[in-house]
């Protein structure tokens, strides 16, 4: 916004030259009605019409057709000066110019308006925002509500120790990854809902968390049939070596005390 002067030209002025009136626009400050009618008036009163130049106590000029008010002096104008049509020409080209000089203002006066509202209106929201995010998380409280999970599961204490453990770093992984306290919530939700086992929960519900959880060992591989190689009356041999006595029909005993069945030329054993 810039402050702008306007010059209205008054044709019905006396003296040999057009006089012209000054109006100051300051940013912010639209320009008043009355003064925008009086002054359209001026510029549009004919040449032949009685018009009255007021000046007020602080010397301000006012142009009116019915005589001045207040504290001011009145100097009458004649009617009956002559204005030439080259001036009259100025007057219009002059009232026309300034009539869009003052539209322009006004619209910007109203746009600055309209901003320093929608300034103000987020000034205002910004501290509802600030007061409705939640606070941030503490390591020791995502500690804590790590352990309290852990702890509720039905799994042994071997396996609640390991979690527990692997707690510790809940607030350093939940901070360094952004991980949203809903988003904790909603995972522990998920898993308390399942029907896996409390060993499994406790693992699952720390990595919600943030826990260090370690992958568990691979189960041992299962035990491949022995084959048979050789019997004898009281038994056989496999192929590794293990002895196996004969229990009745086809369930045989291997050395170490395991139940096997012969299946064929195999031996499964528990």
């Amino acid at each position: 916004m810039h402050c702008a002067d306007v010059y209205y030209l008054c044709p019905n002025c006396p003296g040999n030259s057009p006089e012209y009136i000054r109006v100051i626009n300051r940013k912010g400050i639209a320009m008043s009605t009355r003064i925008l009618l009086l002054l359209a008036f001026v510029v549009a009163s004919p040449a032949s019409a009685d018009s009255y130049k007021c000046r007020g106590p602080k010397g301000e000029v006012v142009i009116s057709d019915t005589g001045c008010y207040g504290n001011t002096s009145t100097e009458s104008v004649r009617s009956s000066e002559y204005i030439s049509p080259e001036r009259a020409r100025q007057a219009r080209e002059a009232s026309t110019r300034n009539q869009a000089q003052l539209q322009g203002i006004e619209n910007e006066n109203a746009a600055y308006r309209q901003a320093q509202e929608i300034k103000a209106g987020q000034v205002q929201a910004q501290p509802v925002a600030q007061a409705t995010a939640p606070a941030p998380i503490t390591d020791s409280d995502a500690y804590r509500n790590c352990v309290r999970d852990v702890e509720r599961q039905p799994a042994s204490q071997s396996v609640k120790a390991e979690m527990i453990a692997a707690c510790r770093t809940s607030g350093l992984v939940q901070r360094s990854s952004g991980i949203s306290g809903d988003a904790v919530t909603n995972c522990v939700r998920d898993v308390e809902r399942t029907a896996a086992s409390g060993k499994e929960k406790a693992r699952q519900l720390a990595t919600c968390h943030g826990g260090d959880v370690k992958p568990e060992p691979p189960p041992p591989p299962k035990p491949q049939p022995s084959t048979i190689t050789s019997c004898d009356r009281g038994g056989c041999w496999d192929n590794v070596g293990n002895r196996y006595n004969s229990g009745g029909g086809n369930t045989m005993f291997r050395n170490d005390g395991k139940t096997c069945q012969k299946v064929g030329n195999t031996l499964n054993c528990n």
